[in-house]
Protein backbone atom coordinates (compact mmCIF):
# COMPACT_ATOMS: atom_id res chain seq x y z
CA UNK A 1 0.00 0.00 0.00
CA UNK A 2 1.12 3.48 -1.12
CA UNK A 3 1.60 5.58 2.42
CA UNK A 4 0.49 8.53 0.57
CA UNK A 5 -2.61 7.34 -0.83
CA UNK A 6 -5.77 9.29 0.83
CA UNK A 7 -9.46 9.17 1.13
CA UNK A 8 -11.54 12.32 1.34
CA UNK A 9 -15.16 12.06 2.25
CA UNK A 10 -17.99 14.52 1.69
CA UNK A 11 -21.50 14.40 2.72
CA UNK A 12 -24.73 14.69 0.77
CA UNK A 13 -28.18 15.31 1.84
CA UNK A 14 -30.78 13.57 -0.34
CA UNK A 15 -33.39 15.27 -1.91
CA UNK A 16 -36.52 14.45 -2.54
CA UNK A 17 -37.00 12.83 0.25
CA UNK A 18 -37.19 15.27 3.38
CA UNK A 19 -40.66 16.36 4.56
CA UNK A 20 -41.31 20.44 3.90
CA UNK A 21 -43.16 22.08 6.54
CA UNK A 22 -46.03 23.16 4.76
CA UNK A 23 -46.50 26.81 6.78
CA UNK A 24 -42.72 27.53 6.42
CA UNK A 25 -41.14 25.97 3.53
CA UNK A 26 -38.77 24.60 5.51
CA UNK A 27 -37.68 20.65 6.29
CA UNK A 28 -39.10 19.24 9.49
CA UNK A 29 -36.22 17.03 9.79
CA UNK A 30 -32.32 17.54 9.27
CA UNK A 31 -29.66 15.23 8.62
CA UNK A 32 -25.77 16.46 8.97
CA UNK A 33 -22.12 14.75 9.46
CA UNK A 34 -19.48 15.67 10.78
CA UNK A 35 -15.80 14.68 10.44
CA UNK A 36 -14.58 15.13 14.14
CA UNK A 37 -10.46 14.03 13.01
CA UNK A 38 -10.63 15.62 9.59
CA UNK A 39 -12.33 14.37 6.08
CA UNK A 40 -9.13 12.51 4.73
CA UNK A 41 -8.04 9.50 5.93
CA UNK A 42 -5.62 6.44 4.49
CA UNK A 43 -7.11 3.91 2.43
CA UNK A 44 -7.56 0.43 4.35
CA UNK A 45 -8.24 2.69 7.54
CA UNK A 46 -11.20 3.55 9.50
CA UNK A 47 -11.94 7.21 8.49
CA UNK A 48 -14.81 8.39 11.62
CA UNK A 49 -17.54 10.37 11.48
CA UNK A 50 -20.76 11.51 13.08
CA UNK A 51 -24.22 11.81 11.57
CA UNK A 52 -26.66 14.27 13.57
CA UNK A 53 -30.24 14.24 13.14
CA UNK A 54 -33.00 16.17 14.03
CA UNK A 55 -35.64 15.94 15.58
CA UNK A 56 -34.31 13.45 17.58
CA UNK A 57 -35.10 9.68 16.94
CA UNK A 58 -35.18 10.15 13.08
CA UNK A 59 -34.81 7.16 10.86
CA UNK A 60 -32.17 7.44 8.20
CA UNK A 61 -29.79 5.68 6.20
CA UNK A 62 -26.57 5.77 4.52
CA UNK A 63 -25.17 4.38 1.42
CA UNK A 64 -21.56 5.24 -0.23
CA UNK A 65 -22.63 3.12 -3.50
CA UNK A 66 -22.14 6.47 -5.77
CA UNK A 67 -18.51 6.83 -5.29
CA UNK A 68 -17.82 3.35 -6.71
CA UNK A 69 -15.22 2.08 -4.43
CA UNK A 70 -16.82 -0.59 -2.54
CA UNK A 71 -15.96 0.71 0.80
CA UNK A 72 -17.26 -0.47 4.51
CA UNK A 73 -19.68 1.45 6.71
CA UNK A 74 -19.03 0.59 10.14
CA UNK A 75 -21.16 1.46 13.29
CA UNK A 76 -18.94 2.70 15.79
CA UNK A 77 -20.18 4.40 19.29
CA UNK A 78 -22.97 6.65 19.61
CA UNK A 79 -22.36 9.79 22.09
CA UNK A 80 -23.81 13.50 22.96
CA UNK A 81 -21.79 16.65 22.20
CA UNK A 82 -22.89 19.75 25.01
CA UNK A 83 -21.59 23.00 23.87
CA UNK A 84 -22.40 26.97 23.97
CA UNK A 85 -23.67 28.83 20.57
CA UNK A 86 -24.86 32.22 20.23
CA UNK A 87 -27.89 33.01 18.64
CA UNK A 88 -29.44 36.46 17.39
CA UNK A 89 -33.24 37.82 17.43
CA UNK A 90 -33.53 39.82 14.80
CA UNK A 91 -36.89 41.28 15.65
CA UNK A 92 -38.85 38.23 15.71
CA UNK A 93 -39.39 35.55 18.94
CA UNK A 94 -37.10 32.94 16.69
CA UNK A 95 -33.83 32.02 16.27
CA UNK A 96 -32.15 29.48 13.92
CA UNK A 97 -29.94 26.75 15.42
CA UNK A 98 -26.43 26.61 13.20
CA UNK A 99 -27.40 22.43 13.33
CA UNK A 100 -29.22 20.04 14.55
CA UNK A 101 -29.65 19.44 19.31
CA UNK A 102 -31.53 17.39 20.98
CA UNK A 103 -31.77 19.84 23.97
CA UNK A 104 -30.80 23.09 25.17
CA UNK A 105 -29.94 25.05 28.37
CA UNK A 106 -28.22 27.83 30.69
CA UNK A 107 -29.51 30.12 28.84
CA UNK A 108 -28.23 33.79 29.08
CA UNK A 109 -29.03 37.09 27.69
CA UNK A 110 -26.78 38.93 26.01
CA UNK A 111 -28.38 42.48 25.65
CA UNK A 112 -32.31 42.86 26.01
CA UNK A 113 -33.77 39.54 27.73
CA UNK A 114 -36.92 38.29 25.61
CA UNK A 115 -38.19 35.61 28.70
CA UNK A 116 -37.92 32.35 28.92
CA UNK A 117 -36.97 30.06 25.56
CA UNK A 118 -37.77 26.88 24.37
CA UNK A 119 -36.17 24.18 21.25
CA UNK A 120 -38.80 24.05 18.33
CA UNK A 121 -37.01 21.88 15.71
CA UNK A 122 -33.92 23.88 14.95
CA UNK A 123 -35.16 26.84 15.94
CA UNK A 124 -34.97 28.78 19.99
CA UNK A 125 -38.30 30.50 19.84
CA UNK A 126 -38.41 33.32 22.99
CA UNK A 127 -41.41 34.40 24.88
CA UNK A 128 -41.21 37.89 23.37
CA UNK A 129 -40.16 38.83 19.92
CA UNK A 130 -37.65 41.57 20.07
CA UNK A 131 -33.61 42.23 18.93
CA UNK A 132 -31.11 40.54 21.03
CA UNK A 133 -28.40 38.10 21.74
CA UNK A 134 -28.59 34.67 23.27
CA UNK A 135 -25.96 32.61 24.89
CA UNK A 136 -27.46 29.05 25.12
CA UNK A 137 -26.07 25.54 25.67
CA UNK A 138 -26.79 23.37 23.63
CA UNK A 139 -26.40 19.22 23.69
CA UNK A 140 -26.43 17.11 20.03
CA UNK A 141 -26.79 13.61 19.85
CA UNK A 142 -24.81 11.77 17.04
CA UNK A 143 -24.79 8.50 15.99
CA UNK A 144 -21.14 7.32 15.60
CA UNK A 145 -19.81 5.77 12.16
CA UNK A 146 -16.96 5.01 10.46
CA UNK A 147 -15.70 4.06 6.40
CA UNK A 148 -12.96 1.65 5.87
CA UNK A 149 -12.29 2.22 1.79
CA UNK A 150 -9.99 -0.62 -0.38
CA UNK A 151 -7.02 1.02 -1.85
CA UNK A 152 -7.70 2.64 -5.04
CA UNK A 153 -5.06 3.49 -8.07
CA UNK A 154 -5.04 6.83 -7.04
CA UNK A 155 -3.39 9.59 -4.44
CA UNK A 156 -6.24 10.97 -3.42
CA UNK A 157 -9.95 9.32 -3.91
CA UNK A 158 -13.39 11.32 -3.08
CA UNK A 159 -15.89 9.70 -1.56
CA UNK A 160 -19.41 10.35 -1.04
CA UNK A 161 -21.32 9.52 1.74
CA UNK A 162 -25.05 9.93 0.71
CA UNK A 163 -27.80 10.27 3.82
CA UNK A 164 -31.26 9.25 3.59
CA UNK A 165 -33.95 10.19 5.77
CA UNK A 166 -36.09 7.28 6.31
Amino acid sequence: MRASTSVSLTFVRATGDTPIDPDTGLPTVDIRMETPEGTTGQYGEKIPFNIFVSPSGTAYRLDNSASGVGGVIFDEEDGTITETVQVSFDGTNTASLPYPVSSISNPVWKGNSLGAVSLQGNNVISSQAGFSYLDIDVTRQYFGHSIMVPEQDADEFPVKIVGYIE
